[in-house]
């Protein structure tokens, strides 16, 4: 209950937010059809000027924005690489049981230092099994580390950032003791971080992809995270971090759907291609099953009246020659692989009446 009672005003600052986008949407939207009222009451050549002089102008006006958020981007980048190349120069003399260095910054606090246990290098952190090594093992065996606790959302300038103040973000790189990165990706077993977090049941946890397509450098994404009450689950490491998700629930509407599906599959009444062939086959296997009855009721009635054939041998071996005048073998056909394989088969079904 006090749960729910911290989470209201932060859902409702971030709700206030969504309203406050989707407001700016709408103008944006209503100043368009305004602008398309005006080009309609135009002849039809200045018109096609007008529209086009106004998309260009639109154009200029986004990628003039794009280009801000590369440049912010590209500095953010490399005043990281520019960091994590400072902290691994100073790992390089550090021990394993030395207390980790920390140092505060406008933005954030970074942590780093060597470890044999990734799980102590924060609360908020819980590793798999794989990144303990005993107390007793070598250095070299330990882990290395650089930590980051952000103070604001460095990336708020992305429009895929969700709306409103309430986040919290880290980063983590784990290295080997010599300051080689680890590439944690895709691990099976989940990492935990904001471990010392009870997370709201709204709590979205994200991580920034720096890689992703038609973005001025990266973009908010949720692939391979989970809130699961203790914290966020993850499958690999990056900057991570939890978010309160103020959007409304949306509703899916599955009648059409399933009244499409039921269409295309069964398609009753209108494909009469499909009906004759299913008519024919069911033909076909009738006079097949009807002929091999008869013929089976043949063999039985000759057996009745001791009129059933003599077995006679013809002394082959069974392999390059028939053993008997009931053997189905092409023993003829041996040179040709395909028409004795097809010849074999068809005095198989000749002999066992399927034909």
């Amino acid at each position: 209950k006090a749960l729910e009672l911290d989470e209201r005003p932060m859902l409702r600052d971030v709700q206030a937010a969504i309203r406050a986008q989707e407001m700016q949407k709408e103008q944006e939207t209503r100043a368009a059809a305004r602008k398309e009222i005006e080009f309609a009451m135009l002849p039809a050549w200045e018109a096609n000027i007008k529209r086009r002089e106004f998309e260009e102008a639109a154009n200029k006006v986004r990628e003039a924005q794009l280009e801000a958020e590369r440049e912010v981007s590209q500095i953010i980048t490399r005043t990281a690489v520019l960091r994590d190349t400072i902290c691994k120069m100073r790992l390089q003399f550090q021990t394993t049981g030395e207390p980790p260095l920390r140092f505060l910054t406008p933005g954030f606090t970074i942590y780093f230092g060597k470890t044999r246990n990734m799980s102590s290098v924060s609360n908020s952190l819980r590793f798999p099994d794989k990144y303990i090594v005993p107390p007793t093992a070598p250095d070299y065996t330990a882990f290395s580390y650089i930590y980051l606790e952000y103070i604001k959302n460095i990336y708020g300038w992305s429009k895929s950032a969700p709306p409103g103040n309430t986040t919290k973000i880290i980063t983590l790189i784990v290295m080997k003791a010599s300051t080689i990165d680890i590439d944690v990706n895709n691990e099976p077993n989940p990492i935990r971080t904001f471990a010392q977090d009870n997370l709201f049941s709204s709590g979205l946890c994200m991580f920034w992809d720096r890689f992703a397509p038609n973005t001025a450098g990266g973009a908010w994404s949720t692939q391979g995270l989970l809130n699961n009450g203790n914290g966020c689950l993850t499958t690999h490491l990056s900057d991570i971090g939890v978010f309160v998700d103020g959007r409304a629930p949306g509703m899916l509407s599955v009648n059409s759907a399933t009244s499409y599906y039921l269409d295309e599959i069964v398609d009753v009444g209108t494909n009469l291609s499909q009906m004759g062939i299913m008519g024919l086959i069911l033909v076909i296997g009738t006079i097949v099953g009807m002929f091999g009855y008869i013929r089976d009721e043949l063999t039985r009635a000759n057996q009745r009246a001791s009129k059933k054939k003599d077995f006679f041998y013809l002394g082959g071996d069974g392999v390059t020659s028939p053993v008997s005048v009931e053997d189905p073998i092409a023993y003829g056909k041996l040179r040709n692989k395909g028409a004795f394989l097809a010849l074999t088969f068809w005095r198989v079904l000749a002999r066992d009446h399927a034909l």
